[in-house]
């Protein structure tokens, strides 16, 4: 991954060992949970039928395209998009496909442009927070994390929105996921070109997120 102007940009990569199959005593450990979450990357879909069984599931689909969304929607609680730019007619329009196809929840981060969250019955949207862009990398992770925790808190639409989207604007305020940023960073690694078969999704390229 590189930085390009405070955004990040994915390469190649290995999946290694995030390549694994849920089995029973793990759905019976995530049934003590409030939520679960899971999203495009970590290649629970053909499980997810079975993971919503055990606890409510919040996903998060990315940029993905509608005929990858669409099957996985009637086991999700909150659908999470990406939609940088979108227009509020843009996100409407969304929200009301993916709750017509089972999701309970829906959020859209819109860069820039705002949030969005929408309960089924009213669309709320919230600005942007001003922030001096250092790294963008885990603001995504940081709105859905902050969104799930206040919706099982029971918070307000507008509080759940006005808080993610700070807690998303803090992220980008240092440099790495987390705001462990080094000094000696490691060198550019050789150029990796993976197995097409060990692709997340092989139909899609690679880009940022």
């Amino acid at each position: 991954m590189r930085l390009v102007d405070g955004e990040r940009v994915f390469g190649s990569g290995f999946l290694g060992v995030s390549r694994f199959t849920l089995t029973g005593p793990d759905f019976e450990y995530l049934r003590g949970f409030q939520l679960v979450h899971t999203g495009d990357c970590s290649g629970t879909e053909d499980q997810l039928a079975e993971l919503a069984r055990s606890a409510p599931v919040s996903f998060d689909f990315a940029e993905q395209r509608p005929e990858y969304v669409e099957p996985l929607l009637p086991f999700v609680r909150i659908a999470t998009f990406s939609r940088s730019g979108a227009s509020p007619a843009d996100v409407g329009e969304l929200v009301a496909w993916a709750h017509a196809r089972g999701a309970g929840q829906v959020l859209v981060t819109r860069g820039p442009a705002g949030a969005s969250y929408s309960d089924g019955r009213e669309l709320y949207h919230h600005p942007a927070a001003e922030v001096e862009v250092v790294d963008t990398l885990g603001a995504g992770d940081a709105f859905i994390a902050r969104a799930c925790v206040e919706l099982l808190r029971g918070t307000s639409p507008v509080g759940v929105l006005a808080q993610a989207v700070q807690y998303a604007a803090e992220a980008c305020r240092s440099d790495g996921a987390f705001g462990y940023p080094t000094d000696d960073p490691l060198p550019a690694p050789e150029p990796f070109r993976p197995d097409p078969a060990d692709a997340i999704h092989p139909s899609l390229p690679t880009a940022s997120r």
